[in-house]
């Protein structure tokens, strides 16, 4: 499973398990290392619905972060983010 190596200082711990975070926000982006939806609580969709309506439309095609937002670095068995 993955799991956040390391937050910058323009990540917001939305969650921790064990001392460790396991949700964070930078912006717009999101970043789990669970599987929320396969759990009852439905906060972090509503959480997610919530900050897509506050968001204004765009064009999905081109690259959502730029340079100086870099994204949460997750790491995993197999990839890294």
């Amino acid at each position: 499973a993955p799991f956040v190596e390391r937050v910058g200082p323009d990540v917001e711990v939305l969650a921790r398990h064990e001392n460790e975070p396991v949700l964070v926000r930078q912006g717009r982006v999101l970043a789990a290392t669970f599987h929320p939806e396969l759990t009852q609580d439905r906060r972090l969709q509503l959480l997610f619905v919530e900050m897509t309506e506050r968001e204004p439309q765009r064009d999905v095609t081109s690259s959502t972060r730029t340079e100086s937002e870099p994204a949460p670095v997750l790491t995993g068995q197999e990839r890294r983010y």
